[in-house]
């Protein structure tokens, strides 16, 4: 449903979404209607589009000092878990390859 309309002035937090308590994004009005489903192609595209401008650098999302500190509570955790992350992620790869 996404009609290819440029979303540069697009202003997604008036669209009639809206944040649950339990986080996930709801939108008023007919849920299924052409407008609904537009604005939802809308809301995906722009999520593909900043997974792949950060998908190769995810600390670039971050400022310099919560990059500092999201790297160091990375650190932590693969101390107190045993490079559990690096595991997974190893596993992912091979996975990916095969």
């Amino acid at each position: 449903d996404d009609n290819g309309q440029d979303l540069t002035n697009y202003n997604f937090g008036t669209d009639g979404f809206r944040a649950t308590s339990g986080g996930v994004c709801v939108a008023g009005g007919v849920r299924g209607g052409v407008d609904w489903m537009r604005k939802l192609a809308f809301r995906y595209r722009r999520i593909k589009e900043i997974y792949e401008r950060y998908a190769a650098n995810v600390g670039s999302l971050l400022a310099p000092r919560d990059r500092d500190s999201w790297l160091q509570i990375r650190q932590d955790l693969e101390t107190v878990t045993d490079t559990w992350l690096t595991l997974a992620m190893k596993s992912l790869n091979i996975i990916n390859q095969r």
